[in-house]
């Protein structure tokens, strides 16, 4: 989606291979066309951690939204044909699909389902989110607005809610003003991260410490591991799907 004049600073990222990466043994190697390859060492606690000298390596998976997910084998010698190796998944188009009442997490690229995560939701986990404070996962289509890598849950990925269908439940229960659907509304057309001090709630989205139990606020909680996949993989504006 390009940027608008309403909305200068948003831009839907284009997915882009720049090169090809997998993990192995605690390491990202990155292929290039010709086949040459270089490789950064990462730390051994965290796979798809971010220090110094993997920064730039990781932030290129980031960007571009290509990253190779899962431990690959004994590998002496890497070369391209290792890429068709079922251990090595390459997702160029992510999105994420929720089935609440069956507590997993879908990741799709494009059509393609690439993995799926045990979950935990809200505390109040059946039916569409209404309040603030309700402690429900909402439903619906959302995507990807803000990323923290440094959130108290591991690592947060918010999500557009309150979203237009909030606005008009919200308007019509007298639950916002007209002031603030229409603030809502401007960011959601911007592809920006809603108001989340209104009554309809907010501060939604995807992160760490799973306990395997629903205790969440309202959002859907992964293991620590698995929300690091996801991390690296989604980018702004990556669709996020709520089923029942």
């Amino acid at each position: 989606m390009a940027a608008s004049a309403a909305c200068p600073g948003f831009r839907l990222p284009e997915a882009a291979i720049i090169g090809h990466y997998r993990l192995q043994h605690g390491r990202i190697a990155r292929f290039a066309g010709n086949g040459a390859f270089t490789m950064v060492r990462l730390a051994d606690r965290n796979p798809l951690g971010n220090p110094p000298s993997a920064h730039l390596a990781v932030c290129l998976i980031a960007v571009v939204g290509v990253v190779a997910i899962g431990i690959v084998g004994n590998a002496s010698s890497i070369a391209d044909t290792d890429l068709a190796d079922s251990s090595f998944v390459l997702v160029t188009k992510p999105r994420v699909v929720v089935l609440k009442s069956k507590r997993i997490l879908h990741l799709f690229d494009g059509d393609r389902l690439v993995r799926t995560f045990a979950i935990d939701l809200g505390t109040v986990p059946d039916g569409p989110k209404r309040r603030k404070d309700d402690r429900r996962t909402p439903l619906g289509r959302f995507r990807i607005v803000t990323k923290n890598p440094d959130s108290q849950y591991h690592k947060f990925l918010g999500i557009d809610y309150p979203d237009e269908t909030a606005v008009r439940w919200g308007l019509a229960s007298g639950v916002i003003s007209n002031g603030e659907a229409r603030a809502i509304r401007q960011a959601l057309a911007c592809g920006q991260c809603p108001s989340w001090l209104t009554g309809l709630g907010g501060g939604i989205g995807i992160h760490g410490h799973r306990i395997g139990r629903d205790w969440t606020g309202g959002c859907i909680a992964l293991s620590d591991q698995h929300v690091e996949e996801l991390f690296s993989v989604l980018r702004i504006g990556d669709p996020v799907e709520i089923l029942p």
